[in-house]
């Protein structure tokens, strides 16, 4: 029995990756495949991607985000790509990204054999290093409520169905990097989908210049740390262009956290 796969990126960056993102379409071994971008920048763009896509025989929605709030708003954004999707099956991936030729092929076996959301792994490619997903070395990895509790948007995949019964994302974390992935994870889960986490499962994520935080069209400068993160610094977000608690829903997000005066800190 076929089933359709809709891979749906968002983006903001003036550089996406798009040409590695359609050239893993291109090779995917499952040929049931549409792309769709959602796109800060599209109407900037015009039709070049679209009329590429056409000769390269690659099924292609182009999808305008025109979202007023100011700062990255990731659930509005993947929500609207999703509900233009003709696909039983959506894979959400970040842009600048790649994937093997075989990955679309076994999302789409996880799905047959009753899963109804999985959470992939990935390869962060930094200045030509690897760094590897910390999520793969836990010694408390699971599947279900574990991996819920850690559903990146980096790589995941679920049915349109789980979507549809959970709502979609929540978007109110609209204007933050928030933490609207591990939010659905968790909504998924306690409605009794089935969530598989597996590692094995990659794609590779270009933390090259082209990640660098001030190549985001977002509606406001951001001058931040570049393409890395301060370890200490995902409770938090980034909200119109500084270091904010967006609302009392990311403490609920995280188990570990614990809050303090002034601060912040993770149990042990």
């Amino acid at each position: 029995m076929s089933m359709k796969v809709s891979i749906v990126v968002i983006t903001a960056r003036e550089d996406p990756g798009f040409l590695e993102l359609a050239q893993s379409v291109q090779k995917s071994t499952h040929k049931e495949v549409e792309l769709i971008l959602v796109d800060r920048l599209k109407e900037a763009r015009g039709e070049m991607w679209t009329l590429a896509c056409e000769k390269a025989a690659i099924e292609f929605q182009h999808l305008s985000d025109n979202n007023p709030i100011n700062g990255p708003c990731p659930a509005s954004a993947r929500n609207l790509g999703i509900s233009q999707a003709s696909g039983e099956l959506i894979v959400c991936l970040d842009d600048l990204s790649s994937f093997d030729p075989n990955l679309i092929a076994h999302h789409v076996a996880r799905a047959r054999s009753g899963f109804d959301a999985v959470a992939g792994s990935y390869v962060e490619v930094i200045a030509g290093h690897e760094r590897f997903d910390p999520r793969s070395t836990d010694q408390r990895q699971d599947s279900g409520k574990w991996i819920a509790d850690r559903y990146y948007g980096m790589h995941m995949a679920f049915t349109k169905k789980a979507w549809t019964v959970v709502g979609g994302f929540d978007e109110s974390f609209d204007g933050a990097y928030g933490y609207e992935d591990c939010d659905f994870g968790r909504r998924m889960f306690r409605a009794g989908l089935s969530i598989g986490w597996f590692p094995e499962l990659k794609v590779s994520c270009f933390k090259d210049s082209r990640h660098n935080l001030s190549s985001l069209s977002v509606g406001f400068d951001y001058q931040g740390e570049g393409t890395e993160r301060a370890a200490r610094d995902e409770p938090r977000t980034i909200l119109y262009g500084e270091h904010k608690w967006k609302n009392d829903k990311l403490l609920l997000l995280n188990d570990q956290l614990k809050t303090l005066d002034g601060g912040y800190e993770y149990e042990e």
